[in-house]
């Protein structure tokens, strides 16, 4: 997920819910869905400039396809982590 752009970030805090839009090299939209979330942690310095491209997300989810801990450093230096109950991908 290497130079996909970060689009936005919803939290549904009563359900417990996040889910991140980014688009791909293709200009498709694909979601990050985090069912059940205990832990949701980002900054934004920007100490890297700024940009709301990935730089890498791990564990990988094009090859995992399921997790319960995600981190995304953003080509600015910041960090995205999130802890839930389930980790995936949609569109």
């Amino acid at each position: 997920m290497h130079d996909y752009t970060l689009m936005n970030i919803d939290i549904n805090w009563l359900n417990s819910y996040i889910k991140i839009f980014v688009k791909n090299y293709e200009s498709k939209i694909i979601v990050i869905n985090c069912k059940n979330f205990k832990k949701f942690d980002i900054s934004k310095f920007e100490e890297w400039g700024k940009s709301n491209s990935i730089n890498e997300i791990t564990p990988n989810l094009v090859e995992e396809k399921i997790c319960i801990e995600l981190v995304i450093e953003m080509q600015s230096g910041d960090l995205i982590n999130i802890s839930a109950e389930n980790i995936f991908l949609s569109d």
